[in-house]
């Protein structure tokens, strides 16, 4: 067992003035410090590591989705886009990321309202079931329909909604024909 001392030399009038002192205990309080933030640092890197990671699957998984979905923040701003939403209406990334879909034009002004609606509930904890809004092409010369589904989720540490777009227009489209039959066929 060893001490650490830490002296100092003085000279005075031909004299020499040696103070010590003990500082065994600082010492190693020091090294444990240095070990302590060396591990830290350590767990620290792989940490990021391992998030750099599950964001990079996140990313790859959301566009992976084979319909349109966003992730919106509580007041309707964009936060993600996945690449299948930037095919279908034409706009860039940069077009709407940071943006509420309220001043955009990704969407009809009667949908804006029912999906502000649906957030504002949401955001209180009612269950939404799915429901239909009109979607509006970056040129506004395409116009389609989509069931839109939401869930609450927690998106780098703050409270999103994670919505997924189903495309509906084809469908929307069958059943006016049906109506438009069945109403020719009602007349005869």
């Amino acid at each position: 067992d060893y001490r650490v001392l830490e002296s100092t030399v003085n000279i005075i009038k031909d004299e020499i003035l040696l103070i010590s002192r003990d500082i065994t205990d600082r010492k190693s309080m020091q090294e444990k410090l240095k070990s302590y933030s060396t591990k830290l640092e350590d767990t620290l890197k792989e940490t990021t590591g391992n998030l750099e990671k599950s964001i990079e699957q996140f990313q790859s998984l959301f566009n992976l989705i084979p319909d349109p979905a966003v992730i919106v923040a509580s007041k309707g701003r964009f936060l993600a886009i996945n690449n299948k939403s930037l095919d279908r209406t034409g706009y860039k990334r940069e077009d709407l990321l940071g943006k509420s879909f309220l001043s955009t034009d990704i969407v009809s002004q009667k949908s804006k309202l029912i999906l502000f609606e649906n957030l504002g509930k949401r955001l209180i904890g009612k269950k939404i079931e799915p429901y239909e809004i009109e979607v509006v092409s970056k040129d506004g010369k395409e116009k389609g329909w989509a069931e839109v589904n939401a869930k609450r989720i927690d998106y780098h540490g703050q409270k999103a909604d994670l919505v997924i777009l189903r495309e509906t227009t084809i469908r929307k489209k069958s059943e006016d024909k049906l109506r438009e039959s069945t109403e020719k066929h009602q007349r005869l």
